[in-house]
């Protein structure tokens, strides 16, 4: 048999705060998906965008999960370095979906 035990507990933060990120990130999409430009601090943001959704996701917003999955085609034109932090976050959920 083998035993599984999730080692890992997730963060649990302020439901303030992270409807305010969640809506900080759903902005940043939005901008992307209409080709607008981003603003200096956006763009920073943008490195945070796939660890934020998680973030998010662990703690009960389900949605961040197809928004971070909307923002995938977005991320290919930025950055490889945001694309290689999305792959690390799904990465993440398969492995916390299984356990």
């Amino acid at each position: 048999t083998i035993d599984t035990t999730l080692l890992f507990e997730a963060p649990q933060f302020d439901k303030k705060i992270l409807h305010h990120i969640y809506n900080t990130n759903n902005t940043i999409v939005s901008k992307l998906s209409q080709g607008s430009k981003l603003t200096k601090h956006q763009y920073n943001d943008l490195f945070n965008l796939p660890s934020t959704y998680l973030i998010c996701y662990l703690n009960g917003f389900e949605g961040a999960i197809e928004k971070l999955q909307e923002a995938k085609s977005y991320l290919n034109n930025f950055n490889p370095e945001i694309l290689s932090l999305y792959k690390e976050a799904m990465r993440i959920l398969r492995k916390v979906k299984y356990s």
